[in-house]
């Protein structure tokens, strides 16, 4: 019985990074034993993967047969004779199948001494070389392989060797993709978002190997990608990710980005963000802004609310960045919010609203509000 760190923790201290999760692989065990020994199994898992009692997760050493389509389509195999080299044979790349014998972790952390990895497929020499890489030819039964190889080399600024490319396009070729669903989708995207990369090289690699034609609907496949607004918003470090997404897409009509978001099931705020977005960049557009169009903005939007005032201010600095619309106009907008967003009762006496029913007392105060926009 061994214990080993494996994948992404050992490439992480390789590349000088700190590693943000640990993951164990334990070879010559078995089920009822890691039990004796009073680890904890986790149940919701097709394989056996057991807690220890500060929460650090262990794998009984596994490999895998292909039997079905898309990510579950796997039988797998975890007895006791299991190698660990079979257990690294089933990663997805090179640089994620390596290991570190557990008794010479704390010495690996301190020293990245080569000599104690565990690596039968090269990826130390991947790393070095800057190369995404397939460990094996099962590379291509696990769909979500393709995003992630895009994800990572975005991450990293690595190149994806063309083997690997070609092992993407054979997934895309013989249907592979179909079978991924959209919460790994998403989950991949999210990822490259989070990672404050150049996330519009994500969605080229999958434009040029031809994964994003399959990935999404008939109906949204026509998306346009955008370079323009994403690079200015890079070199401005605008890194809120809603905005990050809609820079990428905003030469898309709404109705298409609402399909997306709906199809990605993206988080809420996406989608609230968007069609905030998509309001005010069609008032911009408008040849001249008037009061009237403003402040029917203003009442569409809810601006005074205090989330929506937030997000309101954050998509004019997003459009003034993305250099999506004239600043001219943009600063009268800005400026007309500053002007409107005064507490009812400091301006208005209250008298003025006596007898008065709630609609008649929102239409004085939005017309005192259109009143105040100095245009």
């Amino acid at each position: 019985m061994h214990f080993y760190v494996v994948g992404g923790a050992v490439r992480d201290v390789l590349m000088g990074n700190e590693p943000k999760d640990i993951d164990f692989c334990v070879v010559g065990s078995s089920h009822q034993e890691m039990v004796k020994l009073g680890y904890i199994p986790i149940e919701a898992t097709s394989f056996p993967v057991f807690l220890d009692s500060q929460g650090n997760e262990y794998a009984l050493a596994r490999k895998e047969k292909k039997i079905g389509k898309g990510y579950h389509g796997f039988e797998v195999n975890f007895d006791s004779s299991v190698t660990l080299e079979e257990d690294l044979k089933r990663r997805d790349l090179t640089i994620n199948s390596m290991a570190v014998n557990y008794n010479d972790w704390e010495a690996f952390l301190s020293t990245k001494d080569y000599s104690l990895v565990i690596d039968p497929f090269n990826g130390i020499n991947d790393i070095k070389s800057k190369l995404i890489n397939h460990t094996s030819k099962a590379f291509n039964e696990d769909p979500v392989r393709a995003l992630r190889a895009a994800r990572l080399a975005v991450r990293y600024d690595f190149n994806i060797s063309y083997n690997t490319i070609q092992y993407i396009e054979d997934m895309v070729k013989y249907g592979e993709l179909e079978h991924l669903t959209t919460e790994r989708i998403w989950l991949e995207i999210s990822k490259t978002i989070d990672d404050n990369k150049n996330v519009i090289r994500f969605f080229d690699i999958l434009f040029d190997t031809g994964v994003f034609y399959k990935i999404f609907p008939f109906k949204i496949n026509q998306l346009k990608i955008e370079h323009f607004c994403f690079d200015h918003l890079k070199n401005h470090n605008f890194n809120i990710p809603e905005y990050i997404f809609i820079s990428i897409f905003n030469n898309n009509p709404l109705e298409v980005l609402e399909k997306l978001c709906l199809y990605l099931k993206t988080p809420t705020e996406y989608l609230k963000t968007i069609r905030l977005f998509c309001l005010i960049k069609t008032l911009l557009e408008e040849k001249q802004l008037t009061d009237d169009s403003i402040i029917k903005l203003f009442r569409t939007i809810n601006v005074y609310n205090e989330k929506q005032s937030l997000r309101f201010l954050q998509c004019l600095e997003f459009i003034k960045i993305g250099c999506l619309s004239d600043n001219n106009k943009i600063n009268i907008l800005k400026r007309a919010y500053e002007d409107t967003s005064y507490k009812i009762g400091d301006i208005i006496p209250i008298k003025e609203f006596k007898g008065l029913k709630g609609n008649q007392i929102g239409e004085i105060i939005w017309n005192h509000r259109k009143n105040s926009i100095n245009i």
